[in-house]
């Protein structure tokens, strides 16, 4: 299962907690995007900011895989080490 099964999940009246523990136990860059995900929950505290976990894992699952975060929210990853995009907005 993947973050996109996990989404699914919520989508379907799934709990956030359930839906993201069925990601966290998900192979196989599971443990690394967790890494990650770890990683920049401490660099966004150390900056002022505390990223939802929602946010992390997110994070995390895409440097763990090498892709690029798309989202209108691009402020929240703005504390991390990560390349964001808002496809939202003309380049």
């Amino acid at each position: 299962m993947n973050w996109t099964t996990a989404c699914a999940c919520w989508n379907k009246g799934g709990s956030e907690t359930a839906c993201k523990r069925t990601w966290l136990a998900s192979p196989p860059n599971t443990r690394i995007a967790a890494e990650w995900a770890t990683r920049f929950r401490a660099q966004s505290q150390r900056s002022g900011r505390t990223l939802d976990l929602g946010d992390v894992l997110i994070a995390g699952t895409a440097k763990a895989n090498g892709l690029h975060v798309a989202t209108r929210n691009v402020a929240n990853f703005h504390y991390i080490n990560i390349d964001v995009t808002n496809p939202w907005v003309a380049s």
